[in-house]
């Protein structure tokens, strides 16, 4: 019996008084359905390889870890930090070439300490800050600083950027019904107050995007 099942255990008296047997029933033979999928699931990446890697690329650094997927134990961990310009008041500017750097590190480091090879690894998965990263059509770096407008490495508008705050308000009092879906009201720190503001304020830099 798996660990999950047995810590369900005690609970199914008091499962059964409030939903009846059958119910009970179905119930626990879906809990032991889902307990053999993911032993399945583990198998097969056994099979691949013994470790998968785990990335996160935050505001300030991109961190890396590497976990044994047989026993869940965290087996190697690494982080690099990131780049962060602010050439003025609610500017924050990255730069994608020194995100990636950043993860490249952080993944090698990770997997030094866990003192794997690279054969060893049947996955990798990633999250990310819902940043804006603008490039061009050949995927170069496109710059967002309107101090420096011919200097393409800051090519990322930080999430917790507020350079288009005019651009919300003026999406906000249009009042469309597709507000509705982002809670009512968009945030400066959102992708399109930010496209917007890109368009309005470096448009020669909007049209290489």
């Amino acid at each position: 019996m798996s660990g999950e099942s047995r810590r369900v255990l005690p609970s199914l008296a008091w499962l059964a008084i409030a939903i009846g047997p059958s119910e009970t029933s179905a119930y626990y033979a879906g809990l032991t359905a889902r307990s053999a999928a993911r032993r399945a699931r583990v198998a097969r990446m056994s099979a691949l390889g013994q470790y998968s890697i785990g990335v996160d690329v935050g505001t300030g650094s991109a961190r890396a870890g590497v976990v044994d997927v047989r026993t869940g134990a965290l087996v190697g961990v690494h982080k690099q930090s990131i780049k962060m310009w602010t050439p003025l008041a609610d500017f924050y500017e990255q730069s994608s070439a020194d995100i990636w750097d950043a993860v490249c590190t952080s993944v090698r480091g990770a997997v030094e300490e866990a003192g794997i090879t690279p054969a060893q690894v049947c996955g990798i998965a990633f999250d990310a800050t819902c940043s804006l990263v603008c490039i061009d059509e050949s995927n170069a770096p496109v710059g967002i600083d309107p101090q420096s407008p011919d200097e393409d490495e800051r090519n990322v508008i930080v999430w917790l950027d507020h350079r288009a705050n005019k651009q919300a308000a003026q999406i906000n009092a249009l009042g469309h019904a597709r507000l509705r879906t982002v809670g009512g009201v968009i945030s400066p720190e959102m992708e399109v107050p930010k496209m917007l503001w890109l368009k309005e304020q470096m448009p020669a830099a909007f049209a290489r995007v």
